[in-house]
């Protein structure tokens, strides 16, 4: 998932697993997007 984060300029990436079996979701940390290769072209 990408996006900007609330309060602050900028475009942020988080890692989201789900588990089929279990039915769970499991969201990761904020990353950079620049730094992924997610940022958006201008």
């Amino acid at each position: 998932m990408t996006g900007k984060p609330k309060g602050a300029k900028g475009l942020i990436a988080q890692i989201c697993v789900y588990d089929k079996q279990k039915k769970t979701v499991e969201i990761g940390s904020e990353l950079d997007a620049k730094q992924l290769g997610l940022a958006p072209a201008k």
